[in-house]
């Protein structure tokens, strides 16, 4: 599961041929969240309010990077980082 960025202590991972729709994972401390990219809507888990505020306020700008890194996985190559 290959990390591409960490925002405010969070990591956001990608797993290696995973299903649709397209979303990203992010892990803070014990928390999980698998987060849809296109609309940024939460799938499965739960985050601090606070974090998960900084989390899409980084990801909203970043949709087209994070669709790149996920159609990647797909292909079971390494998405690069994201900035």
């Amino acid at each position: 599961m290959p990390t591409v960025a960490v925002v405010d202590g969070i990591q956001i991972r990608f797993y290696l041929r995973e299903h649709p729709p397209p979303h990203f994972h992010a892990i803070f401390g014990e928390h999980r969240l698998a987060v849809e990219i296109e609309t940024l809507r939460s799938l499965k888990g739960t985050f601090p309010v606070h974090k998960l505020k900084a989390l899409l306020a980084w990801a909203e700008p970043r949709r087209e990077k994070l669709f790149a890194a996920w159609y990647t996985a797909q292909k079971m190559q390494k998405p690069g980082r994201i900035e």
